[in-house]
């Protein structure tokens, strides 16, 4: 009856609020990578790509199951949408195409496609940073860009969608109250 869906109601808001709460913590991370300079020691951006890997995997290991079919974010498209453009922003081979870095994967952060947990090749990093370290720095700008723009609005606008619960089992059933 109602009950149910008051309480799944609840659940929902509230794992939508804690997503949000990650979600900034990832971007806040991603800023961190689109503040690094040409002057930026080489450890210095290892330690930041890493830590936005580890954002994202602490991200992953939250939500990840809640996300899959039969968890209760399944049916949550903003939930969704976050998670695959997320994804999407790691993947992307533009970031920094137009100096010769093809993406964060030629940085060393990819997805791996069984875990989705991101990984960083810290041999792939370091021979970027050597290469064109120009080049590596305008890709993490972008990527910074696209990670701002991903995600956050979407758990937002779920939250708020979350926020006019039914108040009637009518309204919840989807038929007139007279209909009963």
């Amino acid at each position: 009856g109602i009950n149910r869906f008051a309480v799944n109601f609840k659940a929902e808001a509230s794992e939508m609020s804690d997503m949000k709460s990650y979600v900034s913590t990832l971007q806040q991370e991603a800023v961190k990578l689109g503040s690094t300079a040409v002057s930026t020691s080489n450890e210095e951006i290892r330690g930041s790509v890493q830590a936005f890997a580890n954002a994202y995997n602490g991200w992953m290991q939250r939500f990840g199951s809640e996300l899959k079919d039969g968890g209760m974010l399944a049916g949550t498209q903003a939930a969704k949408v976050s998670q695959y453009e997320l994804e999407q922003s790691i993947a992307n081979p533009f970031n920094g195409a137009i100096n010769g870095v093809h993406g964060m994967a030629d940085l060393g952060l990819s997805i791996d496609p069984v875990t989705k947990l991101a990984t960083v090749d810290n041999a792939r990093l370091d021979a970027t940073l050597a290469s064109n370290k120009t080049a590596a720095i305008g890709a993490l700008h972008e990527f910074t860009h696209a990670v701002l723009l991903a995600g956050g609005d979407h758990v937002v606008l779920g939250l708020v969608l979350l926020q006019h619960q039914p108040l009637h089992q009518h309204e919840v059933a989807g038929v007139a109250p007279v209909a009963q």
